[in-house]
């Protein structure tokens, strides 16, 4: 007689089938160099083996963009809070910056115009580049963006879907002191979330990235969002963006800038493009979808660098990974404030 044998079908909870997994991220130390720790801070909790057939995390690293390399040990950090930025589950989340993941009442913190830089580079991922012809996606009336990574950080997770997940979403809330002098120039700060399944999945996009605005497919996260003026960049203060460069033109579509308080970001800046602007802005909450097949194993890098020079820097805070049963809408949906 032959028995099944149940396996389990969660990881990082997500209240389907009546499991929603405690969250694991409650005794994190903040400065941790060990990268299954930053999965924990998201609220992938649950871990594999490569060889055995159970859902979750098989492995983690922390790299420079490309895979290669170490980053910089203040690129990374797990806190309970960023300025205003709270949670979105559990008591923590993960943090990665081209300066220095810290607010500015934690320890470390580097104002992001102080250009706090420990000068590490690589190139940007090399697939994503190639499915772009060589290029960062950028708008068309955009300079091109050089395609060396400055700063740069990379958390890798290798993960076991589970074998009745059909996507998965995390949050991510993006902060730049790009804005709003370098929107539209060849400086800026770019975050991306690229998905690799092994049996492929036809309903993400074709290069990968799902950290890109449902409204404007294939642009990374960066201050080039906020030149869209169409709510994709709202944690910002209204004016004229771009003014270091020749194209200069207003945005309209900030809602406030209550999630960059205790930032540094919200400092008055006097050299910005109109007055009372701030020294950054920010994208404020998404949430981010991709999906997966079926107890397939995926992995799933997440970087953020700086482009064209080491200055002015950027950060990204990433909470409340969950799977769910239904396919979805690859890329990112920004949450009501």
């Amino acid at each position: 007689m032959v028995f099944a044998v149940a396996l389990p079908d969660e990881i990082g909870g997500d209240n389907f089938d009546g499991f929603n997994l405690t969250p694991c991220d409650g005794a994190l130390a903040v400065d941790s160099s060990t990268a299954a720790d930053y999965a924990a801070a998201i609220d992938l909790c649950a871990t594999a083996t490569e060889g055995s057939r159970a859902p979750g995390l098989i492995s983690a690293t922390l790299s420079l963009a490309d895979g290669t390399g170490t980053p910089d040990p203040a690129s990374r950090r797990i806190r309970s809070a960023y300025g205003s930025i709270a949670p979105q589950r559990g008591s923590a989340f993960a943090m990665l910056s081209t300066g220095t993941a810290a607010g500015s009442g934690d320890a470390g913190y580097v104002s992001p115009h102080n250009c706090y830089s420990a000068s590490k580079q690589s190139a940007a991922p090399a697939d994503w580049l190639a499915a772009n012809s060589g290029q960062v996606p950028n708008l068309p009336a955009c300079p091109p963006i050089p395609t060396t990574a400055y700063d740069p950080v990379m958390l890798k997770l290798r993960i076991r879907v589970p074998n009745n997940a059909r996507s998965f979403s995390f949050n991510a809330n993006y902060v730049t002191a790009d804005y709003p002098e370098y929107a539209c120039t060849n400086f800026t700060d770019n975050f991306v979330a690229l998905l690799d399944s092994g049996f492929g999945a036809a309903l993400n996009p074709s290069d990968k990235n799902i950290a890109t605005p449902v409204s404007f497919p294939g642009l990374p996260f960066s201050v080039n969002l906020a030149k869209l003026d169409n709510g994709s960049f709202t944690q910002c203060v209204n004016g004229l963006i771009g003014c270091a460069s020749s194209g200069a033109q207003p945005i309209s579509t900030c809602i406030g800038t209550s999630q960059l308080i205790g930032t540094g970001m919200e400092v008055a800046d006097p050299n910005a493009c109109s007055a009372g602007q701030q020294v950054g802005g920010g994208t404020g909450w998404y949430v981010l979808r991709g999906n997966v097949v079926r107890g397939d194993i995926i992995e799933l890098r997440l970087a953020i660098w700086d482009s064209g020079d080491h200055s002015y820097d950027s950060n990204v805070v990433l909470d409340n990974f969950r799977w769910s049963y239904q396919p979805a809408q690859a890329g990112g949906t920004l949450v009501p404030p």
